[in-house]
């Protein structure tokens, strides 16, 4: 593939702080964890020279501008790149509204796929390896719903074991799993996360003795008191543990918001009503993307019977 051209038409690859804290609050509320995975793109067939050099800019953010397929990339890196990508023409503008429906069936995809591998309890039971797969086949098609005709991706999947202590891709997963759980823990007890409020509570004891006593070790271990904040604070234990056990918590919130994000009537069985409620809101997606309708006014006879977080968070 040939350089990328400089930026031009009012494009530059600097963006700016507010953009920035855009990015990072919808990475923290997607519905997918960041995960490593092998990444390559070619825009050489994209027809409309605006859309290409907006991809083309968009991809400078990312390691080997996304055209060497031997390394590592953490999903929410690309996903954000090609979110600036769609700020940035035309094509990302007029594909906006299809972009989120095939998301929204995603959602869908990934709740059916977790359900499907979690098992019927409460406490669902997974390797790291299985919330890899079920992470990495739904990834791959949200990164599809971003594309230009013309554009091809190849995506890999690699093994969750490979993501070094403290490297960028198990920061940024410690960061997505705080704002998992706050996001859990808000919707009441039902699907508040244990390990969060473990964390949280290990979190306010460190405050609690460091206020105590001004030579414990806790006063080494926090930030003072002019710059802490509660997410690096918690991040930082979440951080203690591996990148796969973080990942296999990940899909067990899933796991239980859609086992029991909703109210089953009567005497009926959790998981059959799960079941049955994800099986309609699919044929509703279904027939909306069949009949080219907007999702919005469509989807409302699923959704009244859905209360899961997941549908909300599709951006």
């Amino acid at each position: 593939m040939p350089a990328a051209a400089p930026p031009a038409n009012g494009l530059t690859d600097k963006v700016g702080s507010g953009k920035i804290a855009k990015l990072f609050m919808m990475l923290s509320v997607l519905p997918l964890p960041p995960i490593p995975v092998h990444f390559q793109i070619n825009f050489d067939d994209v027809a409309d020279a605006a859309t290409k050099q907006a991809l083309a800019v968009a991809m400078n953010s990312l390691k080997g501008q996304g055209r060497d397929p031997a390394l590592t990339h953490s999903s929410h890196s690309i996903i954000a790149a090609l979110t600036l990508f769609s700020d940035w023409c035309e094509f990302g503008v007029k594909n906006a509204t299809a972009c989120k429906l095939k998301k929204d069936g995603l959602v869908l995809d990934l709740m059916h796929r977790v359900l499907a591998d979690g098992g019927e309890q409460d406490e669902c039971a997974v390797d790291e390896d299985a919330a890899y797969s079920v992470f990495f086949a739904v990834t791959k098609h949200w990164v599809d719903a971003y594309l230009p005709p013309g554009a091809r991706v190849v995506m890999a999947a690699t093994k969750p074991d490979t993501v070094a202590h403290e490297s960028d891709i198990h920061i940024g997963m410690a960061h997505y799993c705080y704002s998992q759980g706050v996001l859990y823990s808000a919707k009441g007890s039902a699907l508040a996360c244990p390990v969060h409020k473990t964390i949280q509570r290990s979190y306010e004891d460190k405050i609690d003795a460091a206020k105590a006593d001004a030579d414990a070790i806790e006063n080494r271990e926090l930030d003072s008191e002019e710059v802490r904040r509660q997410q690096q604070g918690m991040a930082e234990l979440y951080s203690q543990h591996p990148f796969g056990k973080l990942l296999v918590l990940c899909f067990a919130r899933i796991h239980r918001d859609t086992l029991k994000g909703h109210a089953p009537e009567g005497g009926a069985s959790v998981t059959e009503t799960a079941r049955e409620l994800l099986e309609k809101a699919q044929k509703v997606h279904a027939q909306v993307c069949f009949r080219g309708v907007f999702y919005a006014s469509c989807v409302s006879d699923a959704a009244a019977c859905l209360s899961w977080r997941l549908l909300t968070l599709t951006v």
